[in-house]
């Protein structure tokens, strides 16, 4: 991406890999810390989302919020402990976005809701307390 840089026509090389290699482009914006932009191409890039929400959770916090949420709920239609881990790890992002009071009340719905599921409150109960 170095190569980028010593081009003549920066523009017409970025709109070329914005539309053809949109990976490459994120990829781009992201040494070159363009972050609104990174923002603005993650309805293409779907798997880029969990790493650039986790990165600028704060920047954008609402759509964090929204979008870990999301994953929760995605996870939970799962069984497992590699899902629960996942789980707690989207908490973990959530715990610093949402507050203390609706954060432990969130944790606490989960308890009660899926307490059948005994290791998935392990889990819970290890992250965030008992």
């Amino acid at each position: 991406m170095k190569h980028i840089k010593r081009c003549d026509h920066i523009a017409e090389l970025e709109s070329y890999f914005e539309k053809k290699k949109p990976h490459w482009y994120y990829d781009y914006l992201e040494a070159d810390k363009r972050v609104e932009e990174m923002h603005s191409i993650l309805q293409i890039l779907e798997s880029n989302k969990l790493s650039f929400f986790t990165k600028y959770k704060h920047n954008y916090r609402d759509e964090a919020i929204e979008f870990f949420k999301a994953e929760i709920n995605r996870e939970l239609e799962f069984t497992g402990n590699h899902h629960y881990e996942n789980i707690a790890s989207y908490l973990k992002e959530l715990q610093t976005l949402v507050g203390k009071e609706p954060f432990d009340t969130m944790v606490y719905k989960l308890k009660i809701e899926f307490k059948r599921r005994r290791n998935f409150v392990k889990i819970l109960n290890a992250r965030f307390g008992s």
